[in-house]
């Protein structure tokens, strides 16, 4: 039902600003992807329906997840006990998207963006994201990609150090102003290289 705190919400104009990280690949041997005792990461078939209690609580519904296979991301996803513990998608083609707006970068060929990441509140603070991130990271690398990128925004500090663990170093800072639900949106690349 459209309610006036909804359509505000939808006109209100949201400024997000994100940190760009990259990491450059030079193969699968590169970067060591152990994950702690118990927690495998699997690739699901890109195409094909998944089972809705393989995401857990991971805070994705499979409509949308679905829908982000079918535009061709690939799903890492870290199993414990049957159960996700955590997913990532990668986008290794088009424009790479930053949280909650559709502006961001173009993908070139050979790289990949790294988005969607959400560890399960019950394994949170294992130390498992910047070893999925390395996994992931080994994996594309022996896939023949050169380069990857994480977008993290700017408050989430826990996020960045996970991020910087893995071996991804600060690239740019992107600011995005937008409305009507991310679909008005202004990209704004602060100039911050940092290389």
């Amino acid at each position: 039902m459209l309610t006036l705190r909804s359509m505000v919400r939808f006109l209100r104009p949201v400024v997000r600003t994100s940190r760009i990280f990259r990491f450059d690949l030079r193969g699968p041997s590169q970067v060591a992807a152990a994950l702690p005792e118990g927690f495998r990461l699997v690739f699901p078939a890109e195409s094909g329906r998944l089972p809705a209690d393989l995401l857990g609580d991971l805070d994705l519904s499979m409509d949308e997840l679905q829908r982000r296979l079918d535009a061709g991301d690939l799903l890492a996803l870290v199993l414990h006990k049957g159960r996700g513990a955590h997913r990532t998608l990668v986008q290794t083609r088009g424009w790479a998207a930053l949280e909650g707006c559709r502006k961001g970068f173009r993908l070139e060929a050979g790289e990949a963006f790294i988005h969607y990441c959400m560890t399960s509140p019950a394994c949170r603070g294992l130390g498992i994201y910047p070893r999925v991130l390395e996994a992931i990271a080994s994996h594309l690398g022996a896939g023949g990609l050169r380069r990857l990128y994480i977008a993290s925004n700017i408050r989430n500090e826990a996020s960045a150090i996970g991020i910087l663990k893995a071996g991804f170093r600060p690239d740019r800072t992107i600011r995005v102003a937008g409305c009507l639900g991310g679909r008005l949106a202004f990209r704004h690349d602060l100039g911050e290289r940092h290389e």
